[in-house]
């Protein structure tokens, strides 16, 4: 019996790793906005790609403009530190209040895109994809200049494609598509905005021993785990 629950624990914990490992290298990752006042929108700039890095980093992002003038502002792929990403396409949508912010210019930052017929309009959706992926850890993907003209606290946001939901793909064939983890806002006036950084450190998984217990744990204490001689990896099967 004690074999039967070691052997069958190990399988659980063996499926659960299989079920983390199958993430892709893009996994974590999630879509901030981020404003630069600094930057002046004007017609004779064909792309605003590029014009607002963030060298200190996704906390550093700017996630809420005053209202009435005109800025610029980004959305970015932000991946957690230590990740090694390669980003080869996404898609993602916009939700706002186009009876209040009013879009005066927009634009890929990738090399080709597939954008819904009413794109970038409220409830509307996008793929912008590159030709050769993407391995930084903050990612230009799309800009738009606009205003929000009566400073009532609204908010510019991402949301899912309203086809496709909201995912990363790799340079795979075929590509292994991640969902992305959070979805960020550019607040106006009142409104401060979301920016929902990645998670720093390592994910979670699960791991069960031989006496039938389960833990959820940390990718670093699974390795510690799988060094105890209670684990699964010292389950002897003779």
């Amino acid at each position: 019996m004690k074999k039967l629950l070691g052997f069958l624990s190990g399988v659980m914990c063996l499926g659960l790793a299989a079920n983390v490992a199958s993430a892709g290298p893009n996994a974590g990752g999630t879509l901030i906005v981020h404003g630069d006042p600094s930057v002046v929108y004007t017609t004779d700039i064909d792309s605003y790609c590029g014009f607002a890095p963030l060298p200190a980093g996704c906390e550093s992002a700017v996630t809420n403009y005053p209202f009435f003038d005109k800025f610029v502002w980004w959305v970015k792929a932000a991946f957690p530190e230590g990740a090694s990403p390669r980003l080869s396409g996404v898609v993602f949508g916009v939700e706002y209040d186009d009876s209040q912010i009013f879009l005066l210019g927009w634009g890929p930052c990738g090399d080709f895109e597939l954008a819904d017929g009413s794109w970038p309009g409220p409830g509307s959706g996008t793929a912008v994809t590159f030709q050769n992926p993407q391995t930084s850890q903050l990612v230009d993907l799309y800009w738009f200049a606009g205003y929000d003209y009566y400073g009532n606290g609204v908010s510019f946001d991402l949301a899912p494609n309203p086809s496709q939901g909201a995912k990363f793909a790799d340079d795979s064939v075929p590509s292994i598509l991640d969902d992305i983890a959070g979805l960020g806002s550019l607040g106006f006036a009142s409104n401060p905005g979301t920016l929902p950084c990645p998670a720093a450190g390592a994910r979670e998984g699960a791991c069960c021993f031989e006496d039938g217990s389960c833990q959820v744990l940390r990718s670093a204490a699974r390795s510690s785990a799988a060094q105890s001689p209670n684990s699964v990896s010292y389950v002897a099967f003779g």
